[in-house]
């Protein structure tokens, strides 16, 4: 589904690709920053995000659980725009968002003068109960003062992935992506591919828990150190930061790395929230 967007005016409150190669919605290929997968059981789901980040950037306040209108929702937070790239809420749904960079971006700011922060965004839409809810108020928001994103939407059930560009919303159901989503500013077919290829050898390997086989992907420098390598090195960038989201019947947990995965994992406890269905109050958990 598509739908045109409108002019907006400032919030108060790159691409990835699949593992079969067609890349995403109009077969774009979009150089971005990330490494994302994801695994699902009978009772819910494991979300593992590794954040690459410039250098130069400044260091993101880790997860705390924040109060967005009244749901009970964990997130880190940017530490130049604020917002933030993952979060994760008592109902069970997990946004996380991932920047595209297309002709568009390169465009004249909006009537407002700026950008606002994609990162913002995910911080409005991290109080809905589910990924229909996320759709809808995609579908009912101006976003045009957003640069080009894509936005993956979790919850016990469903996955989905909205697409914004050329003043553009596309929506993607399950069934027209798989992890890992991958992407990078520094040669994107070559780091695509290689981070591809491994991660169906990690997650083939007979001799891992599924699991496990993820957060080993998540931290490999496979095939060497470097740009490559899912936890990415380079001189002017860096995998920042390695974040893995379990959500099941009973309790939303988050674990947070706020370094490079090959030396900062395992980090401390999970912060972790009761799932709103079970009838108790959302509560800080270690």
């Amino acid at each position: 589904m598509v739908s045109q967007g409108g002019r907006c005016h400032p919030d108060t409150h790159q691409a990835p690709t699949d593992p079969t190669g067609r890349g995403f919605p109009g077969g774009a290929t979009i150089p971005g920053v990330c490494t994302m997968s994801w695994l699902r059981d009978g009772t819910g789901y494991d979300l593992f995000f590794n954040r690459d980040e410039k250098r130069t950037r400044l260091l993101a306040e880790p997860p705390e659980i924040r109060r967005v209108v009244s749901t009970a929702v964990l997130a880190p937070r940017d530490g130049e725009a604020g917002g933030t790239w993952i979060a994760a809420n008592e109902h069970g749904l997990t946004l996380a968002l991932l920047n595209g960079y297309l002709g568009a971006d390169a465009a004249a700011p909006p009537a407002s003068g700026s950008w606002t922060s994609r990162g913002k965004l995910v911080m409005a839409l991290s109080d809905c109960s589910d990924v229909g809810e996320v759709a809808s108020r995609l579908e009912a928001r101006d976003l045009t003062c957003f640069r080009s994103f894509h936005l993956a939407a979790f919850d016990r059930r469903t996955t989905s992935l909205a697409s914004w560009r050329d003043g553009k919303l596309e929506h993607l159901d399950s069934g027209s992506f798989a992890a890992p989503m991958i992407s990078s500013s520094f040669d994107f077919e070559a780091v695509a591919e290689t981070r591809r290829e491994h991660y169906r050898e990690f997650l083939e390997a007979t001799d891992r828990a599924r699991v496990e086989a993820a957060l080993a992907y998540h931290r490999s420098h496979r095939p060497e150190r470097g740009p490559y390598s899912p936890c990415m090195h380079r001189a002017d960038a860096r995998t920042v930061s390695l974040t893995w989201v379990r959500v099941d019947a009973e309790r939303v947990r988050m674990r947070y790395s706020p370094d490079s995965p090959c030396r900062g994992w395992p980090p401390g406890p999970a912060l972790s929230l009761d799932r709103s269905e079970s009838g108790s109050l959302p509560l800080a958990g270690r």
